[in-house]
């Protein structure tokens, strides 16, 4: 029966939470999104004053993968988009809730989000919080995305990279990714009847032996 408390006690030790390493509008964060392997399309920045100051695909990286919301990129381009992941110790689960925030400056903006195959629309919301550049400021909106919509519910397998579609005529500006779970989801199995009778049945014995001793 010890061994048992124990193993129950090591199962619910493993049950993910948030770290809470990094608040980012108002939300704590686990991780933030690291690395960006692919993109699509032309892309502006924060420091982008016309079209023809597109950025490089290092500081398309640059922008995504900081922790600074003001370090934005949008595209004009209709079939624009970038493929973001979390790696290494920064990967992300699935958890409870939401469990990928994506992050924009400016609102009223509509974005598509490709994962596991599946592909979603959001529209962010304010969190109350503004981001400046050197033109102007910017309301920080967010999507905040359960990845069980997206196949991915109970899985133990971390989130590879998912891909962020910016070609909307509202030209959403992107900011930055974070994750709330960086463990996977570990959820105690019961033990079926028998194996409990039969722990049970062990306990009993333990106790009548410890009795007769006694006598």
């Amino acid at each position: 029966m010890k061994n048992l408390s124990m193993f129950t006690a090591l199962v619910l030790a493993m049950l993910s939470s948030t770290a809470g390493a990094t608040s980012v509008g108002g939300l704590e964060l686990a991780s933030l999104a690291n690395s960006v392997s692919g993109s699509n399309g032309a892309f502006l920045n924060y420091d982008s004053a016309t079209t023809a100051d597109t950025i490089s695909f290092a500081q398309l990286t640059a922008d995504l993968t900081d922790a600074d919301p003001a370090t934005y990129v949008l595209s004009l381009d209709a079939s624009s988009y970038v493929d973001i992941g979390f790696t290494g110790s920064n990967a992300i689960y699935n958890g409870s809730g939401a469990d990928l925030a994506l992050f924009f400056a400016g609102d009223n903006d509509t974005f598509s989000i490709q994962i596991n195959g599946f592909t979603q629309s959001y529209n962010p919301v304010l969190t109350g919080f503004m981001v400046s550049d050197r033109f102007s400021t910017y309301n920080l909106t967010v999507a905040q995305i359960d990845l069980a919509d997206f196949g991915l519910g109970g899985s133990l397998d971390p989130l590879a990279d998912f891909r962020v579609f910016l070609g909307d005529s509202s030209h959403p500006a992107l900011s930055l990714a974070g994750g709330f779970y960086t463990q996977p989801m570990v959820t105690a199995v019961p033990l079926p009847l028998p194996a409990l009778l039969f722990a049970s049945g062990l306990g009993m014995l333990g106790l009548f032996r410890k009795k007769s001793r006694q006598s």
